[in-house]
């Protein structure tokens, strides 16, 4: 029943996790943004000097932010204040959708068991940091260790929720409606802001 779904430990630790790898993404975003500075919109310039680079730049950037879309939010604005051109922008764009994929094969490589051990480099490094920027460098290790540990947690948890009939009959459900599939999807990643945490929810399920 619904009820003893919403009281099952697998299924809270998959909602719990989920909603700590976005909250994350988030933070290492921001974390990432500080750290840059103003001199954000220039190396976005000078990397962007040609397609390779721009590809580079657009895998890293989607990596460092964790999501392509903050990317491509990014892009826009430069292209708007025509510090980009539109062939730079789509280089740049490509390379943001691959780097989307390399995070997602992070559950491939098992990355996330070391969540924990991250975690606890970015929270002895900021004790013993004595600047805001290495606070902040700190900060940003204690939030990419995060979210390596939301993903554990959503693997763990999903491969535990395979026996609740209940939650089968959901996935079932939208097994055979791909259309309702696809607008769910859509909505859960125009809220997260992130395709990485919405590819990487569907794939412990």
């Amino acid at each position: 029943t619904l009820s003893e779904l919403l009281v099952d430990t697998a299924f809270v630790t998959l909602v719990g996790g989920t909603a700590l790898m976005i909250y994350s993404i988030e933070e290492l975003s921001r974390s990432v943004q500080y750290l840059a500075g103003s001199k954000f919109r220039s190396w976005i310039n000078l990397f962007a000097a040609n397609r390779l680079s721009s590809i580079l730049l657009g895998v890293v950037l989607s990596i460092l932010l964790s999501s392509s879309g903050a990317v491509t939010v990014m892009l826009v604005g430069l292209a708007n204040a025509r510090l980009l051109t539109l062939e730079q922008v789509f280089a740049v764009t490509l390379g943001a959708s691959i780097g989307t994929t390399l995070i997602v094969h992070l559950f491939a490589f098992n990355i996330s068991h070391y969540g924990l051990l991250i975690m606890a480099g970015g929270v002895a490094l900021e004790a013993f940091s004595s600047s805001d920027k290495l606070t902040r460098i700190a900060r940003g290790f204690l939030y990419l260790g995060m979210m390596f540990y939301s993903m554990s947690l959503i693997v763990t948890a999903g491969k535990t929720m395979e026996n609740n009939e209940l939650f089968n009959y959901v996935i079932e459900y939208f097994k055979d409606r791909p259309l309702v599939s696809l607008v769910l999807a859509t909505v859960f990643t125009a809220v997260v802001h992130s395709s990485a945490a919405t590819i990487a929810f569907i794939m412990s399920l």
